[in-house]
């Protein structure tokens, strides 16, 4: 039985701070846009805070009194500068925050992955198997249709063909189930034992990225991947 391994990214507690703390910041953030926006309502609602000194000054100066000040626009001014400079910081912090949370999740992931590396190891050696598998009976069956043709014996009356479209056969190195075949040795996921003996030639070579030189020609092969 497989060992149950825990998947979830949450089962690093510096993970689970990193969010938490991230989830704090967007909060933050958020109530923080909400009051900015409060507050430029409530100084547009009082017109342009520059139009208005102006015409407060120049009334002031035609009556030869002080000009009046509006404690409410200075308050909710100042209150605006202040929301502005905090809102850079907490951008700025969310944005370092976002990074650290994903430099986490790729560093927790990894070592989820590496735990599972057994496991995934164990099915791709069953998916190899069974591929091999497939493409022998496949090849058995395309054996006694072959038979039958080489007998001119008519059969398609009565045998079904049951050829897998797109599949090929391991005779072929061209065909798509060898290519995958010779892709998980390749990727050290499947041992060299295991490969067809008229694949080797072309197995060790994927490990050099080269074509087997001194291996001869393949024959063609026929739509399906089948050969002579």
């Amino acid at each position: 039985m497989a060992q149950k391994i825990d998947i979830r990214l949450e089962r690093d507690p510096r993970y689970v701070a990193a969010t938490a703390k991230l989830t704090e910041l967007k909060t933050e953030l958020n109530a923080l846009e909400r009051q900015q926006n409060d507050v430029l309502s409530g100084l547009n609602s009082m017109g342009s805070i520059h139009r208005d000194k102006i015409e407060q000054e120049a009334a002031a100066m035609l009556s030869d009194t002080p000009a009046q000040e509006n404690p409410n626009r200075e308050t909710l001014t100042r209150t605006l500068n202040e929301l502005t400079h905090r809102l850079a910081v907490v951008r700025k912090a969310v944005e370092m925050q976002l990074a650290m949370v994903a430099e986490l999740r790729a560093e927790v992931g990894k070592a989820i992955a590496t735990d599972l590396l057994p496991q995934h190891l164990a099915i791709v050696t069953r998916i190899a198997e069974a591929v091999l598998q497939l493409d022998s009976v496949l090849q058995e069956e395309h054996s006694l249709r072959d038979a039958l043709y080489e007998n001119n014996v008519p059969y398609s009356a009565v045998l079904r063909s049951t050829q897998f479209p797109g599949f090929g056969s391991l005779r072929s190195p061209s065909s798509r189930v060898a290519g995958f075949i010779l892709s998980l040795y390749e990727d050290d996921l499947i041992p060299l034992s295991k490969i067809p003996e008229k694949l080797i030639p072309w197995a060790k070579a994927k490990k050099h990225r080269d074509p087997p030189a001194s291996t001869p020609a393949m024959p063609a092969a026929d739509a399906d991947g089948w050969q002579a």
